[in-house]
């Protein structure tokens, strides 16, 4: 069973969206955009590397 006490003092506020942006910045995340770019670029290196041999 859920103890209700213990959830709260684990409860941190959300942050602002201007804090998330800010966190997404400086620590350089991807959106999934350049996630599924990147590893795209990866397959087909790993590909070419593959029919080199």
């Amino acid at each position: 069973m859920i103890n209700f006490d213990e959830e709260i003092k684990k409860y941190t506020p959300m942050k602002d969206v201007d804090e998330v942006a800010q966190v997404i910045l400086r620590e350089g995340t991807n959106d999934i955009t350049d996630l599924v770019r990147q590893m795209a670029a990866e397959l087909k290196t790993e590909e070419r590397s593959e029919e080199a041999q």
